[in-house]
């Protein structure tokens, strides 16, 4: 098995707020390198490498994998030289306080903590006549970092719209089998793109394979639309993390996966309030299914309702391209001690890597599928 922790050390390690991935393209770019045959950047930060297959009859394949990772911006400096934040994605309020953190320079990342109140202070105010203290919004969360001024901070070089990470080491848990860590979302499934072009370079595949790195998929899955409308692939195949619900404090009905199941593939996902998801083609759907069954690859599979990826916005691309999701499951997701299992980054990385090479001159995207009329 790949030695996968050490490569999510190296990902997760480098910043890449969404808008700001800059450091991590410049790591995917020197990662993907020996595997491919062509790299580009485009002007939203989107890195596309180009793997080409052997028989130009064959779909071509789009695999992608987001870069960015949820967090925040400086929003202002107050002149007691606290800072307030504004968020850059979704970061997780419940898990902010007491956090550390880096804020990220022009000069280097400069390390501070997110205020909580202390606990004789808290105890106080619970047993006074006020509400119990409820999880704040991010507007009434502060940064400190050890200033007494808005002038000392500024001396810093902390400036307005500076990306803010969370300051969180990737590490093992357990037995060994777990890895705990920030940014897992979407580093792990990068990683899996990585080490799938890596094993991709020594077989014969008759697709042309494109591995996009995306931008900005925590502001609304904006830098994959982008490289799909540019590069025009035959199908998009969206590599992302889900929700897990098999902790004690949750219900397994709603997100019905576990870390060390196996690699997910998603028949359906949608937000409902603005009715945006994907429903996966049912031909890329039961080819991941039949591929992990012909090699007796563990997996699971889902419909849930409440978080989406960037195969989501496929079908918005020209006249539209078909699409499907495999996943990673983790837990506490979008804070800063995601916990995932490092067997599923192998097996999801084996049943990609299968299906790949099964795509091939006769693979049909037609529909009606099965049911010809």
């Amino acid at each position: 098995m790949t030695n996968f922790f050490d490569l999510l050390k190296k990902l997760c390690s480098t910043p890449g707020v969404a808008g700001f991935e800059d450091e991590v393209i410049i790591l995917l770019q020197k990662e993907l390198k020996p595997y491919v045959d062509k790299i580009e950047v485009d002007q939203l930060g989107n890195v596309i490498a180009t793997k080409k297959g052997s028989n130009p009859k064959a779909p071509t394949i789009m695999i992608d994998a987001h870069i960015d990772e949820p967090s925040m911006l400086v929003k202002y400096i107050e002149e007691s030289g606290f800072i307030r934040a504004e968020r850059q994605g979704y970061p997780h309020n419940a898990a902010l306080a007491s956090q550390k953190i880096l804020i990220h320079t022009r000069s280097g990342p400069i390390k501070g903590v997110f205020g909580v109140k202390g606990l004789h202070q808290l105890v106080f105010s619970e047993t006074g006549s006020g509400a119990p203290p409820t999880v704040p919004n991010l507007r009434d969360q502060y940064i400190d970092v050890g200033c007494s001024s808005k002038r000392e901070v500024e001396q810093l070089g902390i400036l307005v719209g500076d990306p803010i990470t969370y300051e969180s080491e990737v590490e093992l848990i357990g037995s060994g089998k777990c890895a705990v860590g920030k940014a897992f979302d979407n580093r792990a499934l990068v990683a899996v793109l990585i080490e799938t072009m890596k094993r991709l370079s020594k077989i014969n595949h008759e697709s042309t394979v494109y591995a996009l790195g995306s931008t900005m998929e925590e502001l609304g899955l904006r830098g994959a639309r982008a490289a799909m409308t540019r590069m025009k692939p035959d199908m998009f195949l969206c590599l992302d993390i889900t929700v897990t619900a098999d902790t004690p404090d949750s219900d397994f009905r709603d997100f019905p996966t576990s870390v060390g199941g196996g690699p997910v593939i998603t028949i359906a996902d949608i937000i409902w309030t603005v009715v945006w998801g994907m429903t996966a083609h049912p031909k890329i759907k039961d080819h991941f299914i039949d591929t992990a069954k012909s090699l007796k690859i563990p997996y699971q599979v889902e419909a849930i309702t409440g978080a989406i990826a960037n195969a989501a916005t496929a079908y918005k691309v020209g006249t539209g391209i078909p699409a499907g999701e495999l996943k990673v499951p983790i837990r506490y997701s979008h804070s800063p001690s995601e916990v995932l299992n490092l067997q599923d980054l192998e097996n999801c990385t084996k049943l990609l890597v299968e299906s790949v090479k099964r795509v091939d001159s006769t693979f049909s995207l037609d529909r009606p599928y099965r049911h010809k009329l």
